[in-house]
């Protein structure tokens, strides 16, 4: 069962896997990293940013903890990404 929640983000659950997807719509190649036993972000192939997430045993786990968790991953990998991207424009600037 797939569910739009606005424009761009797509959850569907499967129920035989028990696995929650999230797509954030963006249309670009991902590549999947396991965070831990519950938690799997799918990566950008090319901006390294969130494009969704997955939450393995969904129906087993308390959802309060499960979005902790996601706000968690998302934020400090957007701010990673803001980083090295900073850090490459200053590089750039100065040769």
């Amino acid at each position: 069962m797939a569910k739009q929640t606005n424009q761009q983000i797509v959850e569907s659950y499967d129920t035989e896997a028990d696995t929650l997807y999230v797509s954030f719509g963006t249309g670009e190649p991902s590549y999947a990293e396991e965070i831990d036993d519950v938690f799997v972000v799918e990566m950008g192939m090319f901006s390294h940013l969130p494009t969704g997430f997955r939450v393995i045993n969904f129906s087993k786990h308390k959802v309060k903890a499960i979005l902790a968790s996601i706000k968690k991953v998302i934020k400090d990998r957007v701010r990673h990404e803001q980083k090295e991207i900073s850090q490459h424009i200053r590089e750039r600037a100065q040769q």
